[in-house]
């Protein structure tokens, strides 16, 4: 790297701001570590950075990401936990635990193998945690409800371990699309049908096997028409579908210079495995009527059973990947129309007149009529049949992190600190050091 600029603004601000560099040269090993601290940022206010590193020859890199200071105002909950590096030695550089809602990062740590990490004052919400040795990452996710921990639902403690070589990563696309967390995607590891022999010979080389998960809204026009047909039928009466998802999972193959090898796509687990998602419901969403979530996978339908007892959201296990709709039930209302009724009027009183009568007639004689029969109004029943368009799911995301680097830039790191104040840091070294 010959050149680094390192720029900041609100997430709704207009004009980037750039940061001035510290730079640090260690004499002894050869590198030189450069800081980039953000100050004077506001609490609870969401930032976008840009980082632009440049080559000798001209090439450039552009990496974009997002954050969010912390809250000063109200009292949140504790995240511990600890992570597990089993191919940890002597002189290893310390451990990057990073919480994050969606791709905006809230906070980070570092801390060293098999120590604790704390992350203070986390508002209720849906995030993920992730751990990283530089090489690989595994991620939890874990969900704040009235300032408790209500996932992981087994214990208070977060344990992450770090295998070299098996990476696992979690994105989320577009800006409607809700900020998911999952779970267990380490389970590919040891599902035969999706990991084997020639994936671990890639491992034993050096290289790096990586399972990740994608999560997209998607309009109507993007389901597959087999899939919508058997929605169709499978949906009830005044059953509607306020937004599609599609959960995809991809696995990566890397040589040990960080080159893309091969690509696949994963549509199921096997051996009984699954993965756990939790996926975060706006406020208009929560207040529809039995909502569900519906997995559509290979032209057939399946109710999703919610998880856990946040209504904020709604927590799957599966272990197939498509397409999944989010649904209510749309209310009804019959209105009656009452019969009217009207006050008999009395007959008109006349005075008595002082005219002379006429003679009277000759008296006709005719058939005597039918009399007519007598009307009544009725009552009408009208119903509703309004259909009601949900509005969807509204997130700002950014670009968090990125796939293992190619050729040089496979030993380039960036760390985001986050607080009062953040600072980024580049570093030119591996991870071990020799």
């Amino acid at each position: 790297i010959t050149d680094c600029k390192v720029e900041y603004k609100k997430a709704d601000g207009e004009k980037y701001i750039e940061v001035s560099a510290f730079r640090n040269y260690d004499e002894l090993d050869g590198t030189m570590t450069v800081s980039y601290p953000f100050t004077g940022l506001e609490p609870n206010t969401k930032y976008v950075y840009r980082i632009t590193t440049s080559s000798e020859i001209g090439e450039s890199i552009v990496t974009t990401g997002s954050f969010q200071t912390l809250s000063t105002s109200s009292k949140g909950a504790n995240i511990f936990g600890k992570v597990i590096d089993e191919n940890y030695q002597e002189g290893d550089e310390a451990l990057d635990v990073t919480l994050y809602a969606g791709d905006t990062c809230m906070m980070t740590e570092k801390v060293e193998n098999n120590e604790y990490f704390k992350f203070s004052n986390v508002q209720d919400g849906v995030y993920s945690v992730y751990a990283t040795n530089g090489e690989v990452t595994r991620s939890v996710a874990v969900v704040i409800n009235n300032g408790d921990l209500a996932e992981p639902t087994v214990g208070n403690e977060i344990v992450i371990t770090l295998q070299k070589g098996y990476d696992t990563k979690v994105e989320v696309f577009g800006a409607g699309t809700p900020k998911i967390s999952v779970t267990g995607l380490e389970k590919l590891f040891s599902d035969s049908s999706n990991f084997g022999t020639s994936d671990q010979e890639i491992i034993d080389n050096g290289g790096v096997v990586q399972f990740k998960f994608s999560a997209a809204l998607t309009s109507e026009a993007g389901v597959p028409n087999r899939d919508l047909a058997a929605l169709q039928s499978y949906l009830k009466k005044n059953q509607i579908v306020s937004s599609y998802l599609t959960f995809t999972i991809t696995k990566n193959q890397y040589d040990e210079k960080g080159n893309l090898l091969l690509s696949t796509k994963v549509t199921e687990i096997g051996g009984g495995a699954s993965l756990r998602i939790v996926v975060p419901l706006n406020s208009d969403i929560m207040n529809k009527n039995d909502v569900q979530i519906l997995r559509i996978h290979g032209g057939s339908v399946s109710k999703m059973n919610d998880l856990d007892t946040v209504g904020g959201t709604y927590t799957i296990d599966s272990s197939l990947f498509s397409t999944y709709a989010i649904s209510y039930m749309k209310e009804t209302k019959k209105t009656t129309e009452e019969p009217t009724s009207e006050e008999p009027q009395e007959p008109a009183s006349e005075e008595p007149s002082t005219e002379k009568p006429n003679p009277p007639e000759e008296p006709t004689t005719a058939k005597p009529g039918r009399p007519e029969e007598p009307t009544t109004a009725g009552h009408t029943t009208e119903e509703e049949t309004s259909t009601q368009t949900k509005k969807q799911n509204v997130v700002v995301t950014g670009t968090k992190g990125g796939t293992p680097a190619t050729g040089d830039n496979a030993d380039i790191k960036a760390i985001a600190v986050l607080g009062a104040a953040c600072v980024i840091i580049l570093a030119t070294t591996k991870k071990k050091k020799h």
